[in-house]
């Protein structure tokens, strides 16, 4: 199997708990929770915590997950266990590979699916030596989370048979649901045993970067045409439950706080959006929070990293850049960085790689936008 040329070290520096990054603002760790799932309970215990040691901010992740930054270095004695006893560090040799996306309006097929991939990556040493970049996506057959670049996905194509992928490359296997995770671990142990470095081979991150991809997919893997992809759900009701979107991502202690008032879980979703089940009827009340409800919002287009002055790689203001992009009437989807490593960037989207000002990233967009 060939491999990209691209050469880097063997450790990627995806952050975790146990494995904290020091950035402009503070220590930044990120807490996996795989498919989304959440109780409300633990997203109001992790906003108290920020509000007390960190940034008052639950941020989301483009991958479901959430960060806690701001913290000091060293962290503080008592965050790993809160951390663990909130249930959010079940491993300590298995916590920055735990990156599962899963569509999040089928909650029982999907969460069952979810929950039983995990249990087995969590039980085998092999899968330890796994990169933090490793993703998994689940979708419902909807193809809602198939759009981000996954590694290893299932996708439904009968209530109880699908098919498992490795990259977006046409080429998949035939499954049971009850086998699914079975299969995705067997793609995960094919791929750390074809990214062990040898010789002058470079390390890999993703499985697109192999060439033979269906190597990592066993007998009966063969051409099964592209994977049915669709546009992420914009905020608003869906029957009984509320899908709301959390402008840029951060998570305020008293949204988290409003949301264990509407319900004992929700779901995180990889377009920084939480739903939150039976709250439809509570729409006017999610938006007096500060949370999108109207699919028309600007907050649904833009984006961005951290910026300055919380990340010491710019000095490009993002964060208020961003917000000030979102009230723009005809804003395009748009992702505003602080330099060319475009953390959080979502696969459809303007690129304004570290502007100045509001005024500056309104120029870029003007020339930018003609050639999208």
């Amino acid at each position: 199997m060939s491999l990209s040329s691209t050469t880097r070290p063997a450790d990627d520096r995806c952050p975790g708990v146990l494995r904290p990054y020091v950035s402009g603002d503070g220590t930044l760790v990120r807490l996996r929770a795989p498919g989304g799932h959440i109780p409300t309970a633990t997203l109001s215990a992790l906003a108290r915590y920020a509000a007390t040691n960190a940034a008052p901010v639950i941020q989301l992740t483009s991958r479901g997950n959430l960060q806690l930054r701001g913290l000091p270095d060293p962290l503080p004695a008592d965050l790993e266990p809160f951390v663990i006893e909130l249930g959010l560090l079940p491993s300590s040799t298995h916590e920055v590979m735990r990156n599962i996306i899963a569509s999040p309006f089928e909650a029982t097929p999907v969460a069952a699916i979810v929950a039983a991939y995990d249990e087995v990556l969590r039980a085998d040493p092999t899968l330890a030596r796994l990169p933090g970049r490793w993703l998994v996506a689940i979708d419902d057959g909807s193809g809602d989370v198939m759009s981000t670049p996954w590694d290893v996905s299932y996708q439904a194509s009968a209530p109880e048979h699908g098919i498992v992928r490795a990259a977006s490359s046409g080429l998949g296997r035939q499954v049971t649901r009850a086998d699914a995770a079975a299969a995705r671990i067997e793609a995960s142990r094919r791929f750390v045993a074809h990214r062990e470095p040898s010789g002058h081979q470079p390390v890999i991150w993703n499985a697109r970067e192999l060439s033979g991809r269906a190597d990592l997919l066993g007998e009966g893997a063969g051409p099964v045409g592209e994977p049915r992809v669709s546009a992420p759900p914009s905020p608003g009701a869906y029957g009984d439950d509320l899908l709301a979107g959390v402008p840029l991502g951060m998570l305020e202690q008293h949204q988290a706080e409003l949301l264990t008032e509407l319900a004992e879980e929700v779901v995180l979703t990889p377009w920084r959006s939480v739903l939150v089940p039976g709250a439809a009827a509570q729409a006017s009340r999610v938006a007096g929070a500060g949370l999108v409800v109207d699919a028309a919002s600007g907050f649904t287009r833009v984006t961005a990293c951290v910026g300055a002055p919380h990340c010491a790689r710019t000095g490009s203001p993002t964060l208020q850049i961003a917000r000030g992009l979102a009230r723009d009437e005809d804003v395009p989807a748009v992702h505003v960085s602080g330099c060319d490593r475009r953390c959080g960037h979502p696969a459809q989207a303007i690129d304004v790689i570290n502007p100045a000002d509001l005024v500056q990233a309104r120029a870029l967009i003007a020339d930018l936008e003609p050639a999208q």
